[in-house]
């Protein structure tokens, strides 16, 4: 299933579903075309063919953009093995601000210059070339972040993180990476100038950066690169962090 529409530059483009991966590709176009891949399951081939030809999906407007909806038809009572799930994949022009949700399943986003939150609760998240603030947040799932210019915000619980800046990273840094049962690995440029707090409870922590500790070393690392203008906040439980020299 194929919807297309214009969007003004700097729009949101929202799109959530519930069992289904979401990919959202930024390129040089004017309007968004996003393509739905629908999933029915049923006792029958009939019944699922039913259900994923009455599922109906519109590429609306909303006041801050366009917005994907989904109506599903009604499945049948007490029949716990009907279900329709559906996959997202998306063009849109690169600055274009995201709003992508799913529950179980991968997220991935290409080449995005508008500010991305993105959120699932069982899938791991990819994301290249993010040029505009980033947040994504997954609960059983790593996260990769390559290419990253703003500010950035990567949550999980049950994965590991790894972020490396884009060639224009800003030296004035805005992050905050935290998982629980994982490692965090992050490349930033050698100019970065932050605020430093790095934790860990069963790990270590290495950098190759530069940093004026602030009280006692260990499994906390309190200080500052450069002048200090910017924060960089990092939190494991289980895992090591490791700070890395840009290119």
């Amino acid at each position: 299933m194929e919807l297309a529409a214009p969007i003004e530059p700097g729009q949101k483009l929202l799109a959530e579903t519930h069992n289904g991966s979401i990919t959202v590709v930024g390129e040089e176009r004017e309007n968004c075309k996003v393509t739905l891949t629908i999933r029915a399951k049923a006792g029958s081939i009939e019944r699922a063919l039913e259900l994923a030809e009455a599922t109906e999906a519109r590429l609306e407007p909303c006041p801050d953009g366009l917005v994907v909806t989904v109506k599903k038809p009604k499945l049948r009572s007490g029949w716990s093995s009907e279900s329709v799930g559906w996959d997202i994949d998306a063009a849109a022009p690169r600055a274009t601000a995201l709003a992508m949700k799913s529950h179980n399943g991968r997220i991935e986003i290409v080449d995005v210059g508008g500010q991305a939150d993105l959120e699932t609760h069982n899938g791991r998240i990819d994301i290249t070339r993010a040029t505009g603030g980033t947040e994504a947040k997954t609960h059983n799932g790593s996260i990769y972040c390559r290419g990253f210019t703003g500010r950035l915000k990567l949550v999980t619980h049950n994965g590991k993180v790894k972020a490396a800046c884009g060639p224009d990273a800003q030296a004035v840094c805005d992050i905050d990476i935290r998982t629980h049962n994982g490692g965090i690995d992050l490349t930033i440029p050698e100019t970065t100038s932050a605020a430093v707090e790095a934790t860990t409870h069963n790990g270590s922590i290495r950098t190759e950066l530069p940093v004026t500790v602030t009280g006692k070393l260990g499994k906390r690392l309190r200080g500052s690169m450069g002048d200090g203008q910017g924060r960089l906040k990092l939190e494991t439980h289980n895992g090591s962090i490791r700070i890395h020299k840009a290119g």
